[in-house]
């Protein structure tokens, strides 16, 4: 097995949100073979930030589609926001 080390503590303060995403997110690719990528997926959820969890996904979602532009999808996609509100 993967030996992630010892368990860590997040302190989340009001406002503060954490985003586990499948790796399907960030390797969907368009018709020229580019990926979404990580600095694409993180400027869309920089600009869903104020968003309810439900709605940052449908964001990040929705983008995901524009730019691969009707490519199939070879990955899932999966998406948990956990916010404190």
């Amino acid at each position: 097995g993967t030996d992630f080390g010892p368990p860590g503590r997040f302190d989340f303060q009001p406002g503060d949100f954490a985003v586990i995403t499948t790796d399907g997110f960030f390797e969907a690719s368009n018709a020229r073979d580019e990926q979404f990528g990580m600095e694409r997926m993180t400027g869309v959820l920089r600009q869903a930030r104020d968003l309810p969890a439900a709605e940052m996904i449908e964001v990040l979602h929705a983008a995901v589609c524009e730019f691969a532009a009707g490519e199939p999808q070879a990955d899932d996609l999966t998406a948990v926001v956990i916010r404190r509100d």
